[in-house]
Protein backbone atom coordinates (compact mmCIF):
# COMPACT_ATOMS: atom_id res chain seq x y z
CA UNK A 1 0.00 0.00 0.00
CA UNK A 2 1.21 3.39 -1.15
CA UNK A 3 0.02 6.97 -0.30
CA UNK A 4 0.23 10.34 0.05
CA UNK A 5 -1.58 13.81 1.31
CA UNK A 6 -2.82 15.86 -1.99
CA UNK A 7 -4.95 18.33 -2.83
CA UNK A 8 -6.73 19.49 -5.86
CA UNK A 9 -8.16 22.52 -5.18
CA UNK A 10 -7.28 26.26 -6.65
CA UNK A 11 -4.03 27.52 -4.42
CA UNK A 12 -3.39 24.11 -3.54
CA UNK A 13 0.20 24.58 -2.84
CA UNK A 14 -0.20 26.48 0.09
CA UNK A 15 -3.27 24.77 1.29
CA UNK A 16 -0.82 21.53 1.00
CA UNK A 17 2.08 23.18 2.33
CA UNK A 18 0.00 24.95 5.64
CA UNK A 19 -1.90 21.23 6.32
CA UNK A 20 1.64 19.32 6.51
CA UNK A 21 3.35 22.16 8.21
CA UNK A 22 0.48 22.78 10.92
CA UNK A 23 -0.20 18.52 10.96
CA UNK A 24 3.94 18.17 11.77
CA UNK A 25 4.68 21.09 14.17
CA UNK A 26 4.12 19.24 17.16
CA UNK A 27 7.29 17.32 15.78
CA UNK A 28 9.19 20.90 15.98
CA UNK A 29 9.45 24.01 13.98
CA UNK A 30 12.38 22.51 11.34
CA UNK A 31 10.94 19.38 10.57
CA UNK A 32 7.47 21.06 10.22
CA UNK A 33 9.05 23.41 7.73
CA UNK A 34 11.11 20.70 6.19
CA UNK A 35 8.53 18.26 5.55
CA UNK A 36 5.99 20.66 4.18
CA UNK A 37 8.82 21.77 2.16
CA UNK A 38 8.67 18.36 0.42
CA UNK A 39 5.12 17.85 -0.14
CA UNK A 40 4.68 18.13 -3.83
CA UNK A 41 1.30 16.18 -4.73
CA UNK A 42 -0.40 19.75 -5.52
CA UNK A 43 -2.50 19.52 -8.90
CA UNK A 44 -4.08 16.88 -11.41
CA UNK A 45 -0.39 15.95 -12.87
CA UNK A 46 0.97 16.02 -9.60
CA UNK A 47 -1.62 13.19 -8.16
CA UNK A 48 -1.46 11.18 -11.72
CA UNK A 49 2.87 10.93 -11.13
CA UNK A 50 1.71 9.67 -7.29
CA UNK A 51 -0.24 7.11 -8.53
CA UNK A 52 1.94 6.11 -11.21
CA UNK A 53 5.20 6.03 -8.79
CA UNK A 54 2.88 4.05 -6.10
CA UNK A 55 1.69 1.71 -8.85
CA UNK A 56 5.39 1.65 -10.40
CA UNK A 57 6.48 0.45 -6.77
CA UNK A 58 4.23 -2.52 -7.04
CA UNK A 59 1.61 -1.30 -4.43
CA UNK A 60 -2.11 -3.06 -5.60
CA UNK A 61 -3.64 -0.09 -2.68
CA UNK A 62 -3.30 3.70 -2.80
CA UNK A 63 -4.46 5.84 0.62
CA UNK A 64 -4.86 9.29 -0.74
CA UNK A 65 -5.31 11.95 2.21
CA UNK A 66 -6.85 15.26 1.06
CA UNK A 67 -5.45 18.08 2.55
CA UNK A 68 -8.88 20.25 2.89
CA UNK A 69 -12.69 19.74 3.18
CA UNK A 70 -13.69 20.66 0.17
CA UNK A 71 -16.04 18.54 -1.78
CA UNK A 72 -14.12 19.62 -5.03
CA UNK A 73 -11.17 17.46 -3.61
CA UNK A 74 -13.27 14.18 -4.22
CA UNK A 75 -14.95 15.54 -7.46
CA UNK A 76 -11.47 16.33 -9.05
CA UNK A 77 -9.94 12.90 -7.86
CA UNK A 78 -13.12 10.71 -9.10
CA UNK A 79 -12.34 12.83 -12.79
CA UNK A 80 -8.25 11.73 -12.55
CA UNK A 81 -9.24 7.99 -11.48
CA UNK A 82 -12.17 7.68 -14.09
CA UNK A 83 -9.17 8.52 -16.62
CA UNK A 84 -6.16 5.95 -15.30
Amino acid sequence: MGGCWYTLTDNGADKLYNYVYNYLLIAGEDIAQWMAGTARRSGEDAVKEALDNIEAAGCEEAMLSPVTAELCEIDRLVDILETR
